[in-house]
């Protein structure tokens, strides 16, 4: 479901889907993406930026894990 809210730019679903514990860093697509890396590559990519792909970076970006040090 991530990865389809990603696809759609759909940033509230994605916001309840993280809120609700989805994992933004394991899971893959077919394409071997997790839905951050997704979100990312469609926020740089110009034919598929625009102000929702920004969006979804920073929601996803906030509920990235903190990593071990």
């Amino acid at each position: 479901p991530l990865h389809i809210a990603v696809q759609n730019d759909d940033v509230p679903l994605a916001t309840l889907l993280v809120k609700r514990g989805a994992d933004l860093m394991t899971l893959r697509d077919t394409n071997g993406e997790t839905p951050f890396s997704a979100a990312t590559k469609r926020n740089e990519d110009s034919k598929t930026r625009n102000d929702n792909t920004r969006k979804m970076v920073a929601v996803l970006q906030s509920h990235l894990p903190e990593p071990d040090c």
